[in-house]
């Protein structure tokens, strides 16, 4: 028998480039250091009543630390 698996040769396997793009995105975009960002994000878009009182500056005093603390600093 022919082929790879008689001589035991580990060939790479070869995806479609536009494949490959699309899971590259969808890791970066669900990258768990991201998750943190996501779950503050939600909170503030599910919760509006509580953020009402906060301006543009405030809302993102508030993201800058879980930025800083889970994107940068790791």
């Amino acid at each position: 028998m022919e082929g790879p698996e008689s001589t035991g040769e580990n060939l790479p396997i070869r995806f479609h480039p536009l494949l490959r793009a699309i899971a590259l995105i969808l890791s970066v975009v669900f990258h768990p250091l991201f998750i943190p960002l996501y779950a503050t994000l939600l909170i503030m878009a599910s919760h509006p009543i509580q953020f009402a009182d906060f301006s543009g500056k405030a809302r993102l005093a508030i993201l800058g630390p879980v930025i800083e603390n889970t994107i940068i600093l790791p």
